[in-house]
C-alpha cells in the first residue's frame, strides 16, 4: 500500500493532536492539594491562604497567644499579587515544627517572569494544635505603631 502525502500528514497531525490532548489533560488535572489543618504545613497552608486571600483577621488566628503579631501587622504587609507558594520540608518533633516553602514572585518585568524565594515559618504545638511563633513570612517586622 501507498501512502500518500495527505495521509502522512493526516496521520502526523493526528499523532500530534493526541500528543497535546495528552499533556492537556496530565497539566489541567492537577489541583491545589489541601493539608491537614492539625499538622504543621496544613497550618502553614491555611495561614498564608488566608494572608494572600485579604483575611487578615483570620490569618493572625493561626498565631501562637503570646505572639508579638496580630491581624495590624499583615495590614501593613506588602503581599505581591500572583505568588505562587510551593511546600519544600516539613520538619518536626512532638512541640516544635518547621515548614520550608518556596515562593514564586513576579518580578515586575516585561516578560513576566518570577524570581524564588525560601522561607521558613516556624511552629509551636499550643494545646492539642499548632501555631506559628516568630515573625511569620510575608511579615518582616510585628511592632506595634506609634500613636
Amino acid at each position: 500500500m501507498r501512502w500518500s502525502p495527505n495521509r502522512v500528514l493526516a496521520v502526523v497531525v493526528g499523532a500530534l493532536l493526541l500528543v497535546v490532548l495528552a499533556v492537556v489533560s496530565l497539566t489541567v488535572g492537577r489541583g491545589v492539594t489541601t493539608y491537614d489543618i492539625t499538622e504543621p504545613e496544613g497550618v502553614a497552608q491555611a495561614y498564608l491562604q488566608a494572608a494572600f486571600d485579604g483575611d487578615f483577621d483570620e490569618a493572625a488566628t493561626f498565631f501562637e497567644p503570646e505572639s508579638d503579631c496580630d491581624a495590624t501587622d499583615l495590614d501593613r504587609a506588602f503581599l505581591q499579587n500572583d505568588v505562587r507558594i510551593s511546600l519544600a520540608g516539613v520538619d518536626t518533633d512532638d512541640e516544635r515544627a518547621t515548614v520550608r516553602i518556596t515562593a514564586d514572585i513576579p518580578d515586575g518585568g516585561p516578560f513576566g517572569g518570577y524570581y524564588e524565594e525560601r522561607h521558613t515559618l516556624r511552629l509551636v504545638r499550643v494545646d492539642e494544635d499548632w501555631k506559628l511563633t516568630g515573625i511569620p513570612w510575608p511579615l518582616y517586622d510585628c511592632t506595634t505603631p506609634n500613636p
